[in-house]
């Protein structure tokens, strides 16, 4: 799936797993789409976070964030086999900044 969103932030971390020690490491991000839907008790966008690669880490990292990219994604098999987001790509198209 391909959109255009706002990335907040990007992530790398490495921790060693609790009950084995291995070195677990990865990469997230924080992003807003515009694909979410106003409810009677929800307004605005609610950020998600999805697994990423250390290419696309790299990629966030050249143009900054928060930024506008234009993101690819995909759905892996996580935890129990549930479906979760990974971003495969990420392309900058514009800076974004509160600043008035």
């Amino acid at each position: 799936m391909s959109e255009n969103v706002l990335i907040l932030r990007s992530t790398k971390y490495e921790f060693p797993n609790e009950k084995t020690g291995e070195i677990i490491k990865g990469c997230s991000l924080l992003y807003v789409s515009d694909f979410q839907e106003e409810t009677a008790t929800a307004i605005g966008e609610e950020p998600m976070k999805a697994k990423t690669s250390e290419e696309v880490f790299a990629a966030i990292k050249k143009h900054k964030a928060p930024a506008i990219y234009a993101i690819e994604t995909r759905l892996k098999p996580g935890k129990d086999g549930k479906a979760t987001v990974q971003v495969t790509s990420a392309k900058f198209v514009k800076a974004f900044s509160l600043a008035a």
